[in-house]
């Protein structure tokens, strides 16, 4: 009852936590209005089949709701709280469940201290931004820990909830109180879950394999050097096993999504053509997809590097005798992943959000070989020797200071999180007036030239009858027409300014012009200049144009 009640006030205060960092009646990224409207449409019309409002894309004709179970979870949300706000306060809650589900698979794994690691896991900015996001990470965050959960965690006893009797082992031995361990709960059924719900919340379910396959290699490698085994008994049949479950929950779930027919076309652009090969230049995606440097990674990190750094010195210094074999198993296992997601992180910085939980759960793991109390003693000897007999004085403030360090690393670090959250942001209304203009004039079917593709969420959030030119990511517009892609780049980025409107009208087929002018200011200045628009609105902002009709007219000037 105790460890229950443990993990709901888990939940409550990371509720809160999360609360925080929302900025409320904004969204960060304009992905969470696309989120937001496309559930509305979910609940009023069933699952989608084509996507005509970006008919230009590949997603008219290939449409794949790649985020499927996470629209139909936010539909309660939207249902209580508003389709915004609904899908504000769900940012929230799948937030902090992410957080309680990562402390419950700590303590599965005997990780000491785990509420510790939790705190640092809750504190990280780079986390704490991309669960805030409202989007699908938390989801997809959850469904990887439990598969990554299932690998690493076999064999070692643990109290699973709602079994009586107390103690079963994952890998279906006796456990200790002399109780039949369930050899099914962990090793098989959550392997298929995580499978199955990845691949229906969120398109990045190949990385779950991906970092099975390579704690498989680690624990290989561990069977091989450490144990000495021989070659044909390196990987064991309950891994593979765990590995196979997975693929066969995420190809269950891709043959049950809506959208099955058009999964391969939109998942070779969304992870080859986006994720992979990322075409930097060709257009302008998200800051998410681009290169990050190592030093602000560093930065981004510090708490992280910290800890590392007193890792080391931990093994250096007091490493517990006997070795943990099991525990030094899963720290090679994780490492392999931890690895690869570094590097991926260094090329798209998006994929710090796994980053993090595999670096935690392997810090962790590490930390389970130190002695604490050893490892106390001995720093404090070494500081002693190396400060208090040179500056006697540090002998009373040495701790404080120490403990203020730590306090300032931890506040930049929260900090790093909460002034991007609450920067840049979109208010719920910031295109409202400037599509009541469009609305009340525009028929269905028309066009809205609009001077950036990430304005897309927000304009098709305030009216569904239109179409438009990119969104969602601009890749989609690239792969289906290059040309265009091209040409939509070169008109909003002012390089190109001969026949502008009429280009707009020919190409497109817009009827009306929707501009930003910061940062497309050759652009608006055409636009703005033609004399076969005609203005609608315009704030310190936004301008928004009509194409006239007479612009075929070979008569007019």
């Amino acid at each position: 009852m105790f460890r229950f009640v443990r993990y709901i006030f888990l939940f409550l205060i990371s509720c809160v936590w999360f609360a925080l960092f929302q900025p409320w009646g904004a969204f960060n990224d304009p992905d969470a209005f696309f989120h937001a409207k496309l559930t509305s449409l979910l609940a009023a019309h069933g699952p989608l089949t084509h996507f005509p409002w970006l008919d230009l894309t590949l997603l008219d004709a290939h449409f794949f709701d790649q985020h499927f179970l996470f629209h139909i979870l936010l539909i309660p949300f939207e249902k209580i709280f508003g389709m915004l706000s609904g899908t504000q306060v769900a940012a929230v809650f799948f937030a902090a469940s992410f957080i309680t589900l990562f402390y419950f698979v700590l303590r599965s794994l005997k990780i000491q201290h785990a509420e510790f690691w939790i705190f640092l896991c809750a504190i990280s900015s780079p986390l704490i931004i991309r669960l805030s996001l409202a989007k699908a990470s938390p989801l997809a965050l959850i469904w990887f820990v439990m598969g990554i959960w299932a690998l690493i965690g076999r064999g070692r006893p643990e109290r699973l909830p709602g079994v009586a009797g107390g103690t079963r082992a994952a890998d279906g031995t006796r456990a200790a109180d002399g109780t039949r361990a369930n050899a099914w709960v962990r090793p098989y059924v959550l392997p298929f879950l995580a499978g199955l719900g990845f691949a229906l919340s969120h398109g990045g379910w190949m990385i779950l394999l991906v970092c099975q396959v390579l704690c498989l290699i680690g624990e290989a490698c561990y069977a091989r050097i450490v144990d000495e085994a021989p070659w044909k008994k390196l990987v064991s049949l309950a891994q593979v096993n765990i590995i196979f479950l997975t693929g066969l929950g995420i190809l269950v779930g891709l043959l049950i999504h809506p959208n099955r027919a058009q999964a391969i076309p939109f998942l070779w652009t969304q992870v080859v053509q986006v994720g992979l090969v990322t075409p930097i230049g060709r257009v302008f995606l998200g800051q998410e997809w681009l290169p990050i440097a190592p030093q602000k990674l560093f930065i981004v990190l510090a708490p992280l590097m910290m800890i590392g750094f007193g890792l080391v010195l931990g093994l250096l210094s007091a490493i517990r005798q006997p070795l943990d074999r099991l525990r030094a198993r899963q720290i090679i296992m994780l490492a392999f992943p931890a690895a690869i997601l570094l590097a991926f992180t260094l090329k798209s910085y998006r994929f710090v959000e796994y980053l993090i939980p595999v670096s935690i759960l392997w810090f962790a793991s590490v930390w389970s070989l130190v002695d604490p109390r050893h490892f106390w003693q001995t720093m404090c000897e070494t500081w002693e020797r190396l400060m208090f007999r040179v500056y006697p004085f540090l002998r009373r403030i040495g701790f404080f200071i120490l403990v203020l360090l730590c306090l300032s690393v931890f506040v930049h670090d929260i900090r790093l999180a909460f002034v991007p959250l609450h920067t840049h942001i979109r208010p719920f209304d910031q295109f409202q007036l400037a599509m009541q203009e469009i609305s009340q004039l525009a028929k269905p079917g028309d066009r809205v030239f609009h001077s950036n593709w990430d304005q897309f969420p927000q304009l098709f959030t305030l009216d569904d009858r239109l179409r438009y030119v990119a969104g969602v990511d601009p890749t989609f517009l690239l792969v289906q027409n290059p040309e265009l892609s091209d040409l939509y780049r070169d008109l909003t980025l002012g390089r190109t300014t001969v026949n502008v409107v009429p280009t707009i009208q020919d190409r497109f087929g817009a009827r009306f012009i929707l501009v930003e002018p910061e940062g497309h200011e050759v652009f608006a200045q055409a636009v703005r200049l033609d004399p076969h628009t005609s203005r609608l609105y315009r704030d310190s902002k936004i301008e928004v144009y009509e194409i006239k009709d007479d612009l075929d007219d070979p008569d007019v000037e």
